[in-house]
């Protein structure tokens, strides 16, 4: 089964890219981008934790504060939104992983 979407209808449920991932980055604080390129790329808790040298508790503590500014109710949906609207300016590696900063 396909769904045609028109591009007017695709345009109204997406907004513009940056301006979208711009609102929300603006309540974001720095550590809060820094997750959600993690989390962007597929990254556990635990690992973030480790990444950014915190606790595990400290980054689901994190996760709920971005959830709400950034109008998601879970994981998946935060993760699908970075992936649409955010575009990457630089990238680090963790763990020998390569992880995307917006």
């Amino acid at each position: 089964m396909s769904v045609v979407v028109s591009e007017a209808s695709r345009h109204a449920v997406w907004p513009d890219r940056d301006e979208a991932w711009m609102q929300v980055r603006e309540r974001l604080a720095p550590k809060e981008v820094e997750i959600v390129g993690h989390i962007a790329q597929g990254f556990k808790n635990r690992e973030i934790a480790v990444c950014l040298n915190t606790t595990e508790q400290a980054i689901k503590k994190y996760l709920h504060s971005i959830y709400q500014k950034a109008g998601v109710s879970d994981r998946l949906e935060l993760a699908l939104f970075a992936i649409h609207h955010r575009k990457p300016v630089g990238a680090t590696i963790c763990g020998g992983r390569g992880v995307l900063i917006v």
